[in-house]
């Protein structure tokens, strides 16, 4: 008697699980039906508007990176940044972050002198740098420093958010 209650509880609960599999499915079915019944082709715009490579560029340099010395940095520095396709699409910047990697020299407690590292970064919404940065740079700039555009974030035409390459200038 037992053993046919317990088997019969058995079954039903097995039973129970199967009906609320099948559900789920004829539901997982029906959705997918539906989307396809009332999805009109060509409504969806799936084009991000990126003709080809897109490209960062300073003044006349373009790329990821460029090797410059100070002077030609100094000359491009006040210069916008600027993102094009290789089509000559242009994309409008909605922000970048700004890096510069410094290059200090500190003492030790006998008088010893070496080199530090530091970092300096801002999140910019426009372009060029403001002048505050840029009398920084003029003024501080050494060989061997690294300025660096990253993180930036374009829109296209149709207002598409999308990330450009990095752009970064090493100083010789």
């Amino acid at each position: 008697d037992v053993k046919i209650l317990y088997l019969n509880q058995t079954l039903l609960i097995f039973i129970n699980v199967m009906k609320i599999i099948f559900y789920q499915i004829v539901l997982l079915f029906t959705t997918f039906l539906a989307t396809q019944a009332f999805a009109q082709p060509g409504s969806l715009d799936n084009s991000f508007g990126v003709e080809g490579k897109l490209i960062t560029s300073l003044g006349q340099y373009k790329d990821t990176l460029q090797k410059l010395t100070r002077d030609q940095t100094l000359a491009i520095i006040s210069s916008p940044l600027q993102i094009n396709d290789d089509k000559k699409g242009i994309y409008s910047i909605s922000s970048y972050q700004f890096i510069y990697k410094k290059r200090n020299i500190s003492e030790d407690e006998t008088g010893k002198k070496y080199i530090t590292p530091s970092m300096t970064a801002q999140l910019f919404k426009t372009t060029p740098l403001s002048p505050i940065w840029i009398e920084n740079i003029k003024d501080q700039l050494k060989t061997g420093e690294v300025l660096w555009f990253t993180d930036v974030i374009v829109k296209d035409n149709k207002g598409h958010v999308m990330f450009a390459p990095d752009f970064k200038i090493m100083i010789l």
